[in-house]
C-alpha cells in the first residue's frame, strides 16, 4: 500500500510517494496519469536507497533514479540508477 501526494496539471504530475513502512520516494513524475520515473535525492553517492527497491517491487514505475551532488554513476534506470544531479538533468533534457 502506498500514497501519492503532489501537484500537477492534466498531463504532468509530480509528487511524493509514501509507503506504510515509513519509506518514501522524493519525487514521482506522471504523464497522462502514468508514472514515467521516480527520483530519490541524497547528499552522497554511496548505496542505493532501499526505498527504491521497495517501490520498484510494488508499483508500475518503470525508471528509478537516485541523484546526488558528487561524482559516481552506477546502476540502471530499471533497477535504480545512482548518478550526479547534473547527469540526470542532461539525460532528461533539462539542460
Amino acid at each position: 500500500m502506498y500514497t501519492m501526494y503532489g501537484i500537477g496539471t492534466k498531463n504532468i504530475f509530480m509528487g511524493l510517494v509514501t509507503g506504510h513502512r515509513i519509506c518514501e520516494i522524493d519525487f514521482i513524475v506522471l504523464k497522462n496519469k502514468k508514472p514515467i520515473f521516480a527520483v530519490e535525492c541524497k547528499t552522497g553517492d554511496k548505496n542505493l536507497s532501499p526505498h527504491i527497491k521497495y517501490f520498484k517491487d510494488r508499483t508500475a514505475i518503470p525508471e528509478f533514479y537516485q541523484v546526488h551532488m558528487k561524482y559516481k554513476d552506477y546502476g540502471s534506470a530499471s533497477t535504480g540508477r545512482v548518478l550526479p544531479f547534473i547527469t540526470f538533468c542532461k539525460i532528461k533534457g533539462m539542460v
